[in-house]
C-alpha cells in the first residue's frame, strides 16, 4: 500500500522527500507501536500516494487499534483520518473535541445553489424571505440554517419550479481558520 519497492535498496540521502516520508513511516511501524505520532505525513507525496497513505493509516488503525496522533495543515488528511481534533493556537488549546461537532458549531448555515427552470422563478425565490448570497439569471444561492434545511427545502420544492439544487458545505479550512483567528472563540 505504501508502494515501497526499490526504495529499500537506495541510500536515504538519495531518496526524494516523498520516498523518505513513506520509508520513515515504514520504519516507525516495525515495532507495531500502540501510539503513532505523525507530523505532516503526506508532505511531498503526489495525489495518489497521499490517498494510498491515508488508506494505509486507516487500515493500520482499524487492524491494530493503534492511536494515531497527527499534526497537519492539510485539511484532507484531517477530514479523512481524524474523528477528534485539537486546535492549538499560540501554545494554547482552542478546541478539543469531535471534528463533526466543531464543523456544526462553526458552520450553522449551508449554502444552497438552486437552479430554477426560469429566471422568473429565481426572482420570486429571491423575494421570498430567504437570505440570498447571489443571483445570476435563473441560478440563486441562498443561505439556510442547518436546523431548518428540511423544512426550507420542502417549501422551495413545493412552491418553485426547480431544475436542480446543490447543498454546499463550507470549506473545512475556513471553519478551522475561524477557531485559529479568534483566540477565545466560544466553542
Amino acid at each position: 500500500m505504501l508502494e515501497i519497492d526499490e526504495e529499500l535498496f537506495i541510500p536515504v540521502r538519495k531518496l526524494s522527500l516523498g520516498q523518505r516520508m513513506k520509508s520513515e513511516l515504514l520504519a516507525a511501524l516495525i515495532h507495531e507501536p500502540n501510539i503513532l505520532f505523525l507530523d505532516e505525513p503526506t508532505l511531498g507525496l503526489d495525489i495518489n500516494a497521499q490517498r494510498n497513505l491515508r488508506k494505509f493509516l486507516q487500515k493500520y488503525n482499524k487492524e491494530t487499534n493503534a492511536t494515531i496522533c497527527l499534526t497537519s495543515h492539510y485539511m484532507k488528511d484531517i477530514t479523512s483520518l481524524c474523528k477528534r481534533v485539537i486546535c492549538v493556537q499560540e501554545g494554547e488549546i482552542s478546541y478539543d473535541g469531535k471534528l463533526e461537532l466543531l464543523l456544526k458549531k462553526l458552520s450553522p448555515v449551508k449554502e444552497i445553489l438552486i437552479v430554477c427552470r426560469s429566471e422568473e422563478d429565481a426572482i420570486k425565490l429571491e423575494s421570498s424571505g430567504f437570505t440570498v448570497k447571489n443571483k445570476i439569471k435563473n441560478e440563486i444561492t441562498i443561505k439556510i440554517k442547518n436546523n431548518s434545511i428540511t423544512s426550507s427545502l420542502k417549501t422551495i420544492l413545493n412552491n418553485f419550479d426547480i431544475e436542480d439544487l446543490f447543498i454546499n458545505e463550507p470549506p473545512i479550512d475556513e471553519v478551522i481558520g475561524k477557531v485559529l483567528i479568534k483566540k477565545n472563540y466560544d466553542i
